[in-house]
């Protein structure tokens, strides 16, 4: 299932996707959402995206990841993507990609979705209100269900 926040007048994308949901129709939702970030044109803001990925979710077949790396591969995807997760072999995986490819973008890989924002934050030098807001509504998401 996804959680999936745009503030288009911030151009900060927030994802959250945890168990419960078609892995294909979440990263086909998540993906559209970037795309149309990337074609709003931007002389002043770099894109901040964060991804939370939890442990109960899906992980991207070849095909997602195949059209992830096209929406990341893109001259306009120069933004800041924040990715967290629990799952070491995501971690791992992702760390490898940085040594082994060039990007237009930076990315950094976290345990939490607080550290997520911090550095977010940082790089671009400005609030990010909403993420504290999903933050929050996951908790209590988390809690309801406990």
């Amino acid at each position: 299932m996804i959680k999936l926040e745009h503030d288009a007048g911030k151009a900060l994308i927030v994802a959250w996707l945890s168990s419960g949901g078609e892995m294909q129709d979440d990263f086909a939702q998540l993906l559209g959402t970037l795309e149309k970030a990337l074609d709003v044109k931007r002389t002043d803001q770099r894109l901040a995206i964060m991804v939370v990925m939890e442990t109960g979710h899906a992980l991207p077949n070849a095909f997602w990841r195949s059209r992830a790396a096209e929406v990341t591969g893109r001259d306009e995807f120069n933004g800041y993507l924040a990715i967290v997760t629990q799952i070491r072999l995501i971690r791992g995986v992702l760390t490898a990609l940085d040594w082994l490819r060039t990007k237009s973008y930076q990315d950094k890989v976290f345990t939490s979705a607080k550290e997520a924002k911090a550095w977010l934050e940082q790089e671009r030098g400005e609030s990010f209100e909403l993420i504290d807001v999903m933050i929050r509504r996951m908790e209590k998401e988390r809690a309801a269900s406990a």
